[in-house]
C-alpha cells in the first residue's frame, strides 16, 4: 500500500475541482458572468450602426411615431378638402316627401339641373367672381302625420325608410345650426319646425312681412296664420323649370341667423336674405 486507499484518492482529486467557497476567498463574491449587449439590440447602451439607430429609436418611440403620422395625413386631408370645398354664392334646402331627380331623359336637363337654373336667375354674386353659383340640398323627409297616413293607405311600402333616416338626420344639423337659411319645405315640416320646443312661437323663422312690403305683394299667400311662410306657388318665381315640379304644398321660408355661429353664418343669412327678396320680386 502506498499509506492510502482508492477512496481517499477519490475524495482528494473531488477538492481540486471544487470552486472555492466564499469564506476561503476572504469574503470576495463569486463574480456573475457578464452580459454583452450587440449594438445591434435597441436596449441597453449606445448603437453605432444605422440599422441600431432606427431600431432603437423605434423601441422608444414607436407610439409617439404612429400617432404623430395618423396626425399629419388627417390634417394634409383636411387642408385638401378645404382648399377644394367650392363656395357657393347662395344655398338652398328643398325638404320634403318629394325626391328631386337628377336623372337626364332624352338629353333634356334633369329636375335638379333646372332648379339650380332657376335659383340662378334670382341670385346674385356675392362672392364678386363672375359666376353666380348655387347649392340646392335635397332631403326626402317625412313627418309623422305623414307615415301614419301613407301607412294607413296601405302606402308603407312606397316609402325609403334608409334614405328617410339618413337624411332627416342631415335635414336637422343642418337646420339646427343655420348652416343654410333659405327653405324650400313641406307644409308638415314647416309645422313641425314652428311648433318645436325649442323654438317657441315659430323662432326658428324670419318674419316675412317686412320683406314682402317692398315689393308688390299682390296674388302672395301666406301659409298658416303667421308672417313666417309663403306658399311657393302663389309666386311669379313657381313657374320656372323645375320649380314647377315641387309639390303644391312646398312653402318658402327663412331661418333667423344663429347668432351663436361663427361669421360664416351671418354671411349666409344675409345672402338668402337678399335672394328671397329677390325670389318675391321675381316677374314684377
Amino acid at each position: 500500500m502506498n499509506g492510502y486507499n482508492e477512496n481517499e484518492r477519490d475524495e482528494q482529486l473531488a477538492d481540486e475541482k471544487k470552486e472555492p467557497s466564499y469564506e476561503e476567498t476572504a469574503g470576495v463574491a463569486p463574480q456573475k458572468k457578464q452580459k454583452y449587449i450587440s449594438e445591434n439590440e435597441t436596449y441597453g447602451g449606445k448603437p453605432t450602426t444605422l440599422k441600431g439607430k432606427i431600431s432603437n429609436f423605434w423601441y422608444h418611440h414607436k407610439w409617439g411615431t404612429i400617432v404623430s403620422c395618423i396626425t399629419v395625413v388627417l390634417l394634409a386631408v383636411l387642408v385638401v378638402q378645404l382648399i377644394n370645398r367650392p363656395d357657393y354664392d347662395f344655398k338652398v334646402i328643398y325638404a320634403g316627401g318629394h325626391k328631386i331627380s337628377r336623372i337626364q331623359e332624352n338629353g333634356k336637363a334633369s329636375e335638379h339641373e333646372n332648379i339650380l337654373a332657376s335659383l340662378g336667375r334670382v341670385g346674385s354674386n356675392f362672392d364678386g367672381n363672375g359666376e353666380i353659383s348655387v347649392a340646392v340640398m335635397d332631403y326626402y323627409y317625412l313627418t309623422d302625420e305623414e307615415l301614419n297616413k301613407l301607412s294607413a293607405e296601405g302606402k308603407g311600402d312606397s316609402i325609403d325608410y334608409t334614405k328617410f333616416a339618413d337624411d332627416r338626420d342631415k335635414f336637422h344639423d343642418s337646420i339646427m345650426t343655420g348652416e343654410v337659411c333659405l327653405l324650400f319645405l313641406s307644409e308638415s315640416l314647416f309645422d313641425e319646425l314652428y311648433n318645436e320646443s325649442a323654438f317657441p312661437n315659430g323662432a326658428l323663422f324670419y318674419p316675412l312681412s317686412g320683406i314682402l312690403s317692398q315689393t308688390d305683394a299682390e296674388g302672395y299667400e301666406f301659409y298658416g296664420d303667421s308672417d313666417k311662410a309663403v306658399k311657393l306657388h302663389s309666386l311669379r318665381f313657381g313657374e320656372l323649370p323645375g320649380i314647377c315640379d315641387l309639390p303644391e304644398d312646398t312653402v318658402v321660408c327663412l331661418r333667423t341667423q344663429n347668432n351663436g355661429a361663427i361669421n360664416r353664418n351671418e354671411e349666409e343669412f344675409l345672402n338668402a336674405k337678399t335672394t328671397i327678396k329677390k325670389l318675391f320680386d321675381y316677374g314684377y
